[in-house]
């Protein structure tokens, strides 16, 4: 999985996720990817005999959870929120653990994350096009490989 791949959602409690399954239909082909469809039935296996609670379509895994960040190949976790602050608040307490936050570039949602300095927002889209100076991690790759060099950042 990318590094910059989507694992979690944040929506808000009366969004139905419907809508979402109904965009996602032509990616259905993915169970037909092996590798895929192994994670898929296994987490599957996993949280049905833990009694979790989850949603699917086929393809995808949708799980609420409140803590985790990183979902699975094959799944997705979803969180419900009632108030947009709670969640800036939850995403700044946690922003060492996150490489990008893509928000939908108009809304509530975007004014309440895009004026964050702490988390990098992008529009939605956009997490996989990094610009020239966006590092990963926030580490500058090529400061970084000149300083093995042992010669004080200079090529």
């Amino acid at each position: 999985m990318g590094c910059r791949s989507v694992t979690k959602l944040w929506i808000p409690s009366d969004f139905n996720l419907d809508r979402c399954f109904g965009a996602w239909m032509d990616w259905g082909h993915l169970a037909q990817h092996g590798k895929y469809a192994n994670n898929y039935d296994y987490h599957k296996a996993v949280w049905l005999l833990n009694r979790e609670d989850l949603i699917e379509n086929g393809f995808v895994l949708v799980k609420e959870e409140r803590d985790g960040l990183v979902s699975p190949i094959g799944t997705l976790y979803v969180e419900r929120y009632e108030d947009l602050q709670a969640v800036r608040a939850q995403l700044d307490a946690r922003c060492h653990e996150l490489q990008v936050v893509t928000v939908r570039p108009e809304g509530q949602a975007w004014d309440a994350l895009a004026s964050n300095e702490v988390l990098r927002v992008v529009p939605c889209g956009a997490n996989q096009h990094p610009k020239l100076d966006d590092y990963a991690d926030g580490v500058d790759t090529v400061q970084f490989l000149l300083s093995l060099k042992g010669g004080g950042g200079k090529a």
